[in-house]
Order: structure tokens, then sequence, then C-alpha cells
């Protein structure tokens, strides 16, 4: 499942700069439920994609030490 083009700025957002989702619906100009299923996804995203990138992390590091 794709992340939708919404999905980042959300996440950005609600994690980084500490806002609520209200305030998120609000700037963005969406419904609060948008913005809750936005969030929802890209964590799904970020939990499926998470493993591989710390493998592919862990590789390149090895390779640079080597």
């Amino acid at each position: 499942m794709p992340c939708p083009r919404a999905a980042p700025p959300t996440f950005r957002l609600f994690y980084l700069e500490d806002k609520s989702l209200k305030e998120i619906a609000e700037e963005l100009q969406v419904s609060f439920s948008t913005i809750k299923s936005q969030k929802a996804r890209a964590l799904e995203l970020l939990r499926r994609k998470l493993p591989h990138l710390v493998l592919l992390i862990g590789s390149l590091a090895l390779q640079l030490y080597r």
C-alpha cells in the first residue's frame, strides 16, 4: 500500500513539530479523520520498511569500515 502524498506532511507535523491531529487538520484544511488515517498509513509503511532500512544502513556501514 503506497503512502499518500499528504501522509509525509502529516507525519512531519505530528511527530517532528509536535502538532495535534486537530491542528494539522485545520492547517491542511482536511477532516480530522483524514489526518488520522494518513498518520496510520504512514506508520504502517514505516513499520514495514524499517527492517529493510536498518539492514541497508548496517550493510553500508560495514562496507565503509572494511
